[in-house]
């Protein structure tokens, strides 16, 4: 009732008008209910670790349907290599920088922006006309995607105590490390049941799902306001790391 009357607005001819947001009443509602249970720290585990598997898995499904893939768009093998390198390049780059981010301005809100334009840049490469568009939208989707890793590290250390943290920590660790290679592996398979095309369209929303679940459950980690974000710092990281990552890659056929 005191949420109510504090909603309440008063309009000309008209004595009280009630204006409820229901669905922010439904979240409170059911992240109260949530928050109350015993297993709720490893809800919080879960939904993070998903967040971060559909990132990891996608980023190196690909690998193995490069021929298909530049047959499909009128490309060359060597020019379609780019959509599983540009995207590791780019998730190297930028995961440090999503982390101090998340520092700043809240590691929730990063989870929740990081999968939203994770969900964008997956519908975008389902629509991919041609191939520059598809390594684009490939490398866009994991420089967001890369905020994944430090925002649900850094909400999975604060939900659990001492004790459960390196279990958790355990958890964290062993999908972040096999969603890549599950993703190689399943690939093949998924690429040849379905279409490259539609491993991005269904995604799509379970990405969305993810960001409701996570929009609903995830505790609210404030931001350090009073810190400042180094952006030379950040681009000098980004760029030594481009740098490096380029010669390792590209050094052989040079």
């Amino acid at each position: 009732d005191s949420l109510l009357d504090e909603l309440s607005v008063e309009a000309p001819g008209a004595g009280e008008l009630q204006v409820v947001p229901w669905p922010l009443l439904l979240r409170k509602r059911v992240a109260t209910r949530v928050e109350s249970s015993e297993r709720y720290p490893w809800i919080v585990l879960a939904t993070c670790l998903w967040g971060l598997f559909s990132v990891g898995f996608t980023i190196t499904i690909l690998s193995n349907s490069i021929p298909r893939i530049a047959n499909d768009l009128h490309s060359t093998e060597n020019v379609i290599t780019w959509v599983i390198t540009a995207p590791l390049l780019t998730f190297a780059v930028f995961g440090p920088a999503a982390g101090k981010l998340g520092d700043l301005r809240g590691h929730k809100r990063v989870y929740l922006y990081s999968l939203g334009g994770v969900c964008v840049f997956a519908a975008l490469t389902a629509a991919a006309p041609n191939a520059a568009t598809l390594i684009a939208c490939r490398a866009l989707g994991a420089a967001i995607g890369a905020a994944e890793g430090p925002a649900s590290l850094a909400i999975i250390n604060r939900t659990f105590s001492s004790d459960p943290r390196p279990k958790a920590l355990g958890w964290w660790s062993m999908v972040g490390a096999g969603a890549p290679v599950i993703g190689v592996v399943a690939g093949i398979a998924v690429v040849e049941a379905f279409g490259w095309r539609w491993i991005f369209v269904a995604q799509v929303p379970l990405t969305l799902c993810t960001l409701l679940l996570a929009y609903t459950v995830l505790p609210d980690v404030r931001g350090q306001r009073e810190s400042s974000f180094d952006f030379g710092g950040a681009i000098t990281l980004g760029l030594g790391a481009l740098s490096l990552l380029l010669a390792i890659n590209q050094g052989p056929d040079a």
